[in-house]
Formats: structure tokens, sequence, C-alpha cells
């Protein structure tokens, strides 16, 4: 709120919630609270950004685990797509932007990740983990899949998708 008492953003029903607990963590973590300085502000946004760096960076060695697993153990196409998400602009800008983009791509490359290796490993606890990172996905970014996908993978991984764990494709 701004000192006249109204809202600088109006609260909206359709703004995911999870993205404002995580700032909120972070502001209790350096202890921002109440009445706070320019100066307060601006160092509690520099540890925002350095947070979502750290986020970026791991969502990239996700991208690696992940295309490593889909290329069946190769490391030259999994570094390749590790560099090509490092150097894509978009995450470049992102990753420095008080914006849901770095969350959510973390939360939703995981998702990737958990879901693969349950349609690979057909493990029990990472299907659900998998549709619950999917749902989670959904509460930072609300552009982001559903646990629908989970499903329908769930569906399309009993109808004869298991070949594919015994190198029939």
């Amino acid at each position: 709120m701004d000192p006249a008492g109204t809202h600088v953003y109006e609260p909206a029903a359709t703004r995911a919630p999870i993205y404002p607990y995580f700032l909120s963590l972070i502001y209790r973590f350096t202890g921002l609270s109440g009445s706070v300085s320019a100066g307060q502000l601006q160092e509690t946004f520099h540890w925002v950004r350095l947070i979502q760096c750290a986020l970026d960076t791991l969502t990239c060695l996700l991208v690696f685990c992940l295309t490593r697993l889909l290329a069946r153990g190769s490391t030259p196409a999994a570094l390749t797509a590790s560099l090509l998400y490092a150097l894509s602009p978009y995450h470049l800008y992102f990753s420095n932007a008080i914006l849901t983009e770095t969350l959510a791509t973390f939360i939703t490359v995981l998702a990737a990740l958990t879901t693969t290796k349950a349609i690979i490993g057909n493990h029990t606890y990472a299907w659900a983990l998998s549709g619950a990172l999917w749902e989670y996905s959904h509460f930072v970014a609300r552009n982001t899949f559903r646990s629908e996908l989970f499903w329908l993978l769930s569906w399309v991984h009993g109808t004869g998708v298991s070949e594919y764990r015994q190198g029939g494709w």
C-alpha cells in the first residue's frame, strides 16, 4: 500500500499464489518487514535476483538431466540442450526480473523430469511426485500445464508405452 492507504497493485483472484509466498519467504529471511526504506527494498531485490539466478542454474542442470534421460545417455545432446538453455536471451533476462517465470520454469522442468522418470522407470512415487509438481506449477504461474497432462501420460503409459523401457521405440 502507498502512504494514502490505497493498493499500489490491486489484489486479483487470478494471480497465482505461490510466487508471492516465495517472495515473502525471501523478504522474511532478509529481515524485511513493516515500513522499509528504499535501500532495504533494493537490497532485498538483490537477494531475490540472486536466488532466482541460483534457481535458473539448477534449471539448466535439470535440462541436462532430462535431455540425457530422453537421449538415452547422450552427453553431447544433454550438453547442447543445457547450453541452449543457458544462453537463451529469454532466460537470461527473466532470471534477473522479479517475475514468476524463473520459479515457474524450474518447477515445470522438474515436473517434466519426474514425469519422464515415471514413464521410463514405472515408479509409483515418481508418478505421484510428477502429478503434484504439475499441479504446483499451475499455482506458480497460471499459464503452465495442469495435472491433466499427468493423467494423459498415465493413460498413455497404461496403453503400451512401456515398450519404450525395453528399447522398443
